[in-house]
């Protein structure tokens, strides 16, 4: 994780009450928390070491913790670590998913496998791991119906979120399976906040870390904008939409203009 990308932005006035972290390749023995607590936020980190590792920064309080499903430990790929081997794939052992209540809103944050290839064993792989979440979810929606799924999907729910549709057309990330697992997220009663937000057409929300947005239907009001791996959640109640969500994408906007 490239801290610096981090605490740059928590500086800002309109800077979020909760911030999501994916792939900060720490383990939680190395998370920065004091770093963070000097600028008032409560870090939540669940990682493995060289890869992978998500994190929720918050500023609301974060409590009732889960991390793997509630699955037990992950993996260990700290450097030096007996068969901390890359290619040893098994998403169910990797640090990819991490929750907590804050503010009284149950905030998920995920980091998606990648899949590789339609037709390798990682495909595969990730679809189980988009269903163990939609499983999850499920029974975790009954007792937070306040809830926000906000990280890296590594999915792209339709074309217009493609830079080029027909080059991409049958490669992971844009395959129908994936796209099914995305549904089967909105089925829940979770809706794509990200396309209710007037977001310039240029603007890819599902590629490259910039997607936000699977909520629950009774907590509508929530924002992602990433960079470097962050991404800013704005809720109604909890956080400020209008000196976050506004000021965020305007940064955007010009900085593609």
């Amino acid at each position: 994780m490239e801290l610096g990308h981090v605490l740059e932005p928590t500086g800002r006035q309109e800077t979020a009450d909760v911030l999501l972290l994916q792939e900060t390749k720490l383990s939680d023995v190395d998370a920065p928390v004091m770093p963070f607590g000097m600028l008032g936020y409560e870090l939540v980190h669940h990682g493995e070491g060289r890869w992978n590792g998500v994190g929720i920064l918050s500023r609301v309080g974060a409590s009732d913790v889960v991390a793997n499903f509630g699955d037990g430990p992950v993996r260990d790929s700290t450097s030096g670590a007996v068969a901390a081997v890359e290619d040893d794939f098994d998403p169910f052992r990797e640090a990819r998913m991490v929750s907590a209540v804050c503010g009284g809103v149950r905030v998920v944050c995920v980091y998606v496998p990648n899949g590789q290839a339609v037709d390798s064993d990682k495909y595969q792989y990730k679809l189980n791991w988009l269903n163990a979440l939609r499983d999850w979810l499920r029974e975790e929606i009954k007792q937070h119906p306040r809830l926000a799924l906000l990280g890296d999907y590594n999915i792209a729910p339709e074309d217009r979120d493609v830079y080029d549709p027909q080059a991409w057309q049958g490669n992971v990330l844009v395959s129908e399976p994936e796209r099914d697992a995305f549904r089967a997220l909105e089925q829940l009663g979770l809706r794509d906040a990200f396309r209710d937000l007037p977001i310039p057409s240029m603007v890819k929300p599902a590629i490259g870390g910039l997607g936000v947005g699977v909520v629950a239907r009774q907590f509508p009001q929530v924002l992602g904008v990433g960079s470097g791996g962050v991404l800013c959640a704005v809720a109604e109640r909890v956080f400020d939409i209008e000196q976050v969500a506004v000021p965020a994408y305007r940064r955007l906007y010009e900085a593609m203009s």
